[in-house]
């Protein structure tokens, strides 16, 4: 999963060179980590195996995180604070 996650990461990296690593990373990353923060509110919801691996939780409902519009709105969030942090 992480793969394709990375993949476009390093894609942007190599689009636009000026724009710090880390930034992709986060960026790609931020998706997420929202996830784990609206399954804990409640928001979202996720069934657990009885084994801790990943390939044991089913990914019920997750309309928040994980859409593609919500995504991209959500993703100015950290987009505007680098770019005002790095003075973009």
């Amino acid at each position: 999963m992480f793969i394709g996650h990375l993949a476009g990461a390093e894609l942007l990296h190599a689009l636009v060179p000026d724009v710090p690593p880390i930034v992709s990373l986060i960026g790609i990353g931020f998706p997420d980590l929202l996830w784990g923060v609206t399954i804990l509110a409640g928001l979202e919801s996720a069934k657990l195996g009885s084994s801790p691996l990943q390939r044991d939780i089913e990914f019920t409902h997750y309309p928040i995180s994980h859409s593609l519009v919500l995504t991209n709105i959500i993703a100015l969030v950290p987009a505007g604070a680098f770019g005002l942090y790095y003075g973009w």
